[in-house]
């Protein structure tokens, strides 16, 4: 509450609470203020704490005044306890439903695609490049139906040059399996972004490092259909192929275990597509400094950490550009003409001004 408005909250869920709630509740407020630079006057609690006392005076030490841990019983200060409990038990109950969709998700998805065990933990691979060039791999992960960002994984194409999705897909695939063979670390299910050609590479890559026993499955993403005689489009189903399986899984459109699968291709796909358009800016900054002559990686570096980005880079004057740290007239000169090329006007009398006629004595 700032100036009797609600400007914000938070909730925090304790799974396993091992002590009473009157302790929980002054440890928690303890270390929220702790990494909190904004201590309140009042802090305002729904039950007594037995250490108030040492807790009001810990908050005022770090506070420099006085601050007070109060149990309101009537009047607005208790309405906004009341409002906050009733806040926190509806964000309670949301992630309780939240977590039964997911449940329910990973249960339906078992039986739809006849898994042994159900997929709690599910890895999702994606290509991506453009003619072959820059060609990069992804692996998402998602736990509990849940993105797991510590165990994404990006991969840069080593082995192939030009297009072959196919062969980079199996590339990534032997480079992670390998490690999960070492490791021990294996996802209950691998799913691979494409039809059956890149589920027959994870297939393959699988039986080529003695994997038996990993479940996948492949996404065909859907494709726009125009009927013929009467012009309508629509966008065919999503499609799920699984070994030694000739049809297709289909799932009903709203199905929950359908959107799960769907958000983790996408994520898969935003994975891949980002550090692919990351390596382009990189290779075009390369490419952009580097072929100035007398500029080279550290000069490069020394530009871009002086100016902050390649865009100040070319907007920069010559005088700027000379008072740059490690920068010699000659090469400033240098850069500035590469991104200010001048007319040839302007170069010849220039060149004239820079001249030097030597002077003979008599």
């Amino acid at each position: 509450m700032r100036s009797g408005q609600l400007v914000g909250g938070r909730a925090y869920t304790f799974p396993r609470q091992l002590a009473p709630e009157t302790e929980v509740l002054s440890s928690f407020i303890n270390q929220y203020y702790a990494d909190n630079p904004y201590i309140p006057r009042e802090v305002l609690v729904p039950c007594e704490l037995e250490d108030a006392d040492s807790l009001a005076e810990l908050l005022s030490e770090k506070k420099g005044r006085q601050v007070s841990v109060l149990v309101p019983q009537k009047g607005d200060k208790h309405h906004l306890v009341q409002l906050a409990m009733k806040n926190a038990e509806l964000s309670y109950q949301k992630e309780r439903d939240a977590d039964e969709q997911q449940q329910r998700a990973i249960e339906e998805l078992q039986d739809k695609l006849h898994l042994r065990t159900p997929p709690r933990r599910i890895e999702c691979f994606d290509i991506s490049n453009i003619s072959g060039t820059l060609a990069v791999g992804s692996m998402v992960c998602f736990q509990e139906g849940q993105p797991d960002k510590q165990r994404y994984r990006r991969y840069r194409i080593q082995t192939l040059n030009g297009p072959n999705d196919y062969g980079m897909m199996l590339e990534v695939l032997r480079r992670r399996y390998r490690r999960a063979l070492a490791e021990n670390d294996f996802p209950d299910l691998l799913m691979v972004d494409g039809g059956k050609g890149q589920l027959n590479m994870a297939l393959r890559a699988l039986d080529e490092l003695g994997i038996t026993d990993l479940e996948v499955v492949g996404i065909a993403k859907s494709r726009l259909q125009v009927d013929q005689a009467t012009g309508a489009r629509r966008h065919s189903d999503e499609k799920f192929y699984r070994p030694r399986r000739k049809n297709a899984v289909l799932f009903p459109v709203n199905s929950s275990a359908l959107f799960l699968l769907q958000r983790l291709r996408d994520e898969a796909h935003r994975f891949a597509v980002t550090y692919h358009k990351t390596l382009r800016q990189r290779q075009q900054l390369r490419s952009t400094l580097e072929d100035i002559p007398g500029v080279g990686e550290q000069r490069k570096t020394q530009l871009l950490r002086h100016f902050g980005s390649l865009k100040q880079v070319r907007e920069a004057s010559l005088e700027a550009l000379s008072t740059a740290p490690g920068m010699p007239q000659s090469v400033a000169r240098a850069v500035y003409d590469y991104f200010h090329p001048a007319s040839e006007e302007e170069g010849e009398a220039r060149q004239a001004h820079e001249i030097k006629v030597p002077i003979a004595s008599a």
